[in-house]
């Protein structure tokens, strides 16, 4: 993982969702940056490891046109 400074990135804008607005949790740089630091994690360091799941873009969208308030879709129809 890598510790980058801040000053280059702004935020994606809010976008228009099925259900409102939604506001993504992402930020850019328009330009190169230089790490500040570099933290070696594996996946034994994240807690949520056995909570993740896979999906095909695909089927994400024909579920959410099907059935817009079944989120998360987590069962095979």
């Amino acid at each position: 993982m890598y510790v980058l400074p801040g000053e280059t990135f702004t935020v994606q804008p809010p976008m228009a969702g099925a259900l409102g607005t939604v506001q993504p949790a992402q930020a850019a740089s328009a330009v190169p940056v230089r790490p500040l630091a570099k933290v070696t994690v594996n996946p034994e360091d994240f807690p949520f490891l056995h909570q993740i799941r896979g999906h095909d873009d695909r089927v994400l969208q024909e579920r959410a046109t099907k059935d817009p308030n079944g989120f998360p879709w987590l069962t095979d129809p």
